[in-house]
């Protein structure tokens, strides 16, 4: 062989063996070999096939309201009757075959056979099935194809003008996909009017409108707003639309979620609500705590268990209980509404921050109320993160709470009185946060399935 032939096989050799130790280093070709619109996706993570439709959720989940505790205890033994743990028609929502929202089968409640509405489920004060509230519309159930393209899109800096801000910039999954900053910040480095809420259970929002202010009627509309958003990620749908369409890895990505390569804004949302669907909290000390009082077991500590008891409206010895669950209801401690709330206005409420509200929400200084699951890692809290720490928030209701025209009626004395004030001992303010600690599920926090999947390979 000549040797000019020999140095080329040797150059050639060389370049294939940095090319192997390239894809074996970061599980994917290096952005820059694969030339424009190969931008390194790590396809070895999204070759484990996740599974986000089965969400096999627990019975607190499932339980219809109104079973007693004899019906209640054969729904955690996976009764069908029941429509227990083991029901897929009690999951609904995950699939066309679940039923979705308007399954009858999952949303229970009404009739004789899901028990009625009078009771409660076992477990204390837990008002009210958590399925019936699932706002996964019939036209777009969880898929795992469309699951697995919503995560990417959810993680992918494309979705910004300047490919720096991903929707996983203020949605952080250490945090239960919440913002630690006081206030979030955009593609530009300025900081937005407001503290981006956690996305863990926003399925199980049943006035099925996302934003503090509920501006967004449903969760494919809210995951649209914020990457047009000047200060947020700035970036026109139909400059996406194109963009997206030069990668060499969504094409497949949406014929796989959607049956054909179109790249559209419609299907973008479409995903990225079932990737945010898919993002369902249900393994923590407390889920843990009503699984073993079924079976007769004490889960909580002395403290939890006052905590719990005070959150759950019961308070010895005082003229008037709290109304945390009443805010905080279900299992998952939501605003349990559905269907748009009050005339439409949806969940809101004024929880007397300021007797003149600066920010007015969605009027009169309402907001709507978070579910409270990994509340502990979630801070700073409310709309504008003025409080740093749960114990702030609790101080807030045990004696901060200001008068205001539309401070909701709970939180009064009174229909038209001052703000009901909590005046919690240190004990008690010490038990509530203990309680909402067991409210956190470390699995869900460092999920894999949730995680970025571009880790490794920018």
């Amino acid at each position: 062989m000549p040797h000019t032939a020999r140095r080329l096989v040797l150059v050639l050799g060389f370049m294939c063996f940095g090319l192997m130790v390239a894809i074996r280093a970061t599980g994917t070709i290096d952005s820059q070999a694969q030339g424009p619109g190969g931008d390194g996706l790590p396809t070895p993570d999204l070759q484990k096939q996740y599974e986000y439709v089965d969400l096999d959720l627990p019975a607190h989940f499932t339980t219809p309201r109104g079973l007693n505790e004899r019906n209640a205890r054969a729904v955690s033994r996976g009764n069908p009757a029941g429509g227990g743990r083991g029901s897929q028609a009690a999951r609904g929502g995950g699939n066309q075959a679940g039923g979705g929202r308007g399954s009858q089968a999952a949303r229970g409640g009404g009739n004789q056979a899901a028990g009625g509405r009078g009771g409660q489920a076992a477990g204390g004060q837990i008002r009210g099935d958590v399925v019936s509230l699932d706002n996964t519309p019939a036209d777009n159930p969880v898929t795992n194809a469309g699951a697995t393209l919503g995560r990417v899109l959810f993680y992918d800096v494309r979705l910004s003008a300047n490919n720096t801000v991903a929707c996983a910039s203020c949605h952080q999954q250490a945090y239960s996909f919440s913002d630690p900053r006081k206030l979030s910040v955009g593609l530009d480095g300025q900081a937005t009017t407001r503290n981006a809420m956690s996305l863990a259970n926003a399925r199980f929002n049943g006035s099925g409108r996302f934003f503090w202010d509920e501006r967004a009627a449903t969760l494919e509309q809210q995951v649209l707003m914020p990457i047009q958003g000047r200060v947020e990620m700035n970036m026109p749908l139909a400059e996406l639309e194109a963009k997206l369409a030069q990668t060499n890895f969504y094409p497949a990505l949406f014929k796989a979620a959607f049956g054909d390569t179109a790249i559209t804004r419609d299907r973008i949302a479409r995903a990225l609500a079932q990737f945010v669907r898919s993002l369902v909290s249900a393994n923590s000390e407390f889920d843990r705590a009503l699984l073993g009082e079924r079976r007769g077991e004490q889960v909580l500590s002395e403290l939890e268990q006052l905590g719990r008891t005070l959150f759950d409206g019961r308070r010895d010895g005082r003229p008037r209980a709290l109304p945390c669950s009443q805010c905080h209801r279900t299992a998952v401690q939501v605003a349990a509404i559905r269907g748009g709330g009050r005339g439409g206005r949806g969940s809101g409420m004024n929880i007397g921050l300021e007797s003149t509200p600066v920010d007015q929400g969605s009027g009169g200084g309402r907001f709507r109320p978070p579910s409270l699951r990994n509340v502990a890692v979630t801070g700073p809290y409310m709309h504008d993160g003025r409080f740093a720490t749960l114990e702030e928030v609790i101080d807030h209701y045990s004696e901060g709470m200001q008068p205001s025209r539309t401070l909701d009626q709970r939180l009064r004395d009174g229909l038209e009185g001052a703000p009901f004030r909590f005046d919690l001992n240190k004990m008690e303010k010490a038990a509530l946060v203990a309680f909402l600690k067991t409210l956190t599920d470390d699995r869900f926090l460092k999920d894999p399935k949730y995680s970025d999947p571009f880790a490794g390979a920018r």
